[in-house]
């Protein structure tokens, strides 16, 4: 019997329609953006469109750079996560956004990678 020390890895299903994945993703209370191997937001959930003030429509398939302008450590740990590869990195920081006071929040950044190893993103 597998222990946490020695357990297989965690295989998602592969058969489970894509809606599926955006719904649960959505209803997290966290906020989760998603950016792909061009820097283009594929995804965002209610809870980063209310940290940021800004809503879907403004942000995907766009530079995650332009969601964060207000907010250049955010661009920081993104660049971090890059340089190391297949690791995590995280901080902390206020998100600023134009019309609500900075909110403090804490942020990590994992890549995104196929079980061949293929570099996809990276979830935030």
């Amino acid at each position: 019997m597998p222990t946490k020390k020695n357990a297989p890895p965690m295989r998602l299903p592969t058969d489970f329609p894509s809606h599926f994945w955006e719904a649960i993703l959505g209803s997290v209370e966290e906020g989760i953006l998603v950016i792909d191997q061009t820097h283009a937001v594929r995804f965002v959930n209610a809870a980063v469109e209310q940290l940021l003030g800004l809503s879907q429509a403004q942000i995907l398939g766009r530079p995650y750079m332009e969601a964060f302008t207000l907010n250049p450590w955010v661009v920081e740990i993104v660049q971090r996560t890059e340089a190391l590869g297949s690791r995590s990195t995280a901080g902390e920081g206020e998100l600023q956004t134009r019309f609500v006071r900075p909110t403090p929040v804490h942020l990590s950044c994992s890549p995104i990678i196929t079980s061949e190893g293929a570099a996809l993103g990276l979830v935030l």
